[in-house]
């Protein structure tokens, strides 16, 4: 099929060329250029969303009403700083309930000592009976487990004491604030209280479809995947407002599959941010530097299109021209690249080209790249 389309749009050039008028049987003056094959490189745009090294959903631990707020929307924490303080009348209660049965324990334990002592004498002069020693031993067993148990009750009601102060896990920046001075706070809250994001480093997520990612396996060397990506170079971040980012990325990983919704595959760029001018949740695009070695570079202005095919117009040794599909690889600024050879020279006209029909002969005009 691709012959016959070939074969008709070479039979229209060719019919052009047939019509006699007076003007074509003059040569036509036009530019020409000479390819050269060059290394050079272009890059593509992928939409893409940006996180923090960490974002952190801060929860509350125990239930009860925030009577203290130690932050504001936006604030830089250090971790370790407290957020929010739960009203921690209750649980220093339960912990000083906890504390008094555990002193109520440790005497029971010393009781139940002295008891198995006293005991003891009088079993080997035959004075108590095996039986009351046995039920002396237990009962000294039961209070040390007591004195364990009551220990363990005071632990955890220090702990959750300790749970009303909500403190920063991580430095980083503070998130919305939804929850007011005396809200209800409640440990099965479907909304944090806050969040906190460390965006001294960001991790900045774009997908590729299924050919960029065919064609980003076989730009790079290597055996595996990883090896791969370790020959990726810098990257670039276009921010929101198209400009540049200061800082070049590292792409650092790649999704283990597809998705199957998209078709697409994720990868993930990390970018240092030391002036904090990136937050999490901003949006841009990453640039993929991708490197073209030995094409050509043609100017669009010189190419045609007819049908689904680009043609230049290729002289041959007698400045004959003659209609050649090429390949488009990729394009860079005005320009076109390809990578398939031409068949009559590397010699192509410019501009004019409209005026031009297959087997037309020209004068030419040099001119340089």
């Amino acid at each position: 099929m691709k012959k016959i389309i070939y074969s008709i749009t070479v039979l229209f050039l060719y019919s052009c060329s047939s019509k006699t008028t007076p003007e074509s049987t003059e040569k036509l003056a036009l530019p020409v250029i000479e390819l050269k094959q060059i290394n050079t490189e272009t890059f593509k745009e992928y939409p893409a969303t940006i996180e923090g090294i960490m974002d952190i959903e801060i929860r509350s631990r125990v239930d009860g009403h925030l009577i203290q707020l130690y932050v504001d929307e936006g604030t830089y924490v250090k971790k370790g700083d407290p957020l929010f303080k739960i009203d921690d009348l209750p649980y220093l209660e339960q912990h000083n309930h906890a504390r008094a049965e555990l002193t109520a324990s440790e005497h029971a334990l010393i009781n139940a000592k002295l008891e198995l002592d006293r005991l003891v004498p009088l079993i080997e002069n035959k004075i108590s009976s095996d039986y009351e020693l046995k039920i002396a031993e237990t009962n000294y067993k039961i209070a040390i487990a007591k004195v364990t148990q009551t220990k363990a009750a005071v632990a955890t009601a220090k702990i959750n004491v300790d749970f009303t102060t909500i403190k920063a896990p991580i430095s980083g920046y503070v998130g919305r604030l939804p929850k007011k001075l005396g809200s209800l706070i409640n440990r099965g809250d479907l909304e944090p209280l806050t969040s906190i994001s460390n965006t001294d480093q960001v991790l900045v997520y774009f997908s590729l479809s299924e050919l960029d990612f065919i064609d980003f396996k076989e730009t790079y060397e290597g055996n595996t995947l990883t090896d791969k990506v370790r020959q990726v170079p810098a990257v670039s971040l276009l921010l929101a407002d198209h400009q540049l980012y200061s800082e070049k990325g590292k792409i650092d990983m790649i999704n283990g599959r597809f998705d199957k919704t998209t078709g697409a595959i994720t990868l993930r760029a990390i970018f240092a941010n030391p002036k904090a001018v990136i937050r999490s949740g901003n949006t841009g695009k990453i640039q993929l530097r991708i490197m073209h070695q030995h094409v050509f570079s043609v100017p669009q202005s010189a190419t045609v299109d007819i049908q689904d095919k680009t043609f230049v117009y290729v002289l041959d040794e007698h400045n004959k021209v003659h209609a050649q599909a090429i390949q488009i690889i990729a394009s860079r600024g005005n320009n076109y690249l390809f990578k398939s050879d031409l068949q009559f020279g590397n010699r192509i006209v410019t501009k004019g080209i409209d005026a031009l029909a297959d087997g037309d002969v020209v004068t030419v005009i040099e001119e340089n790249l």
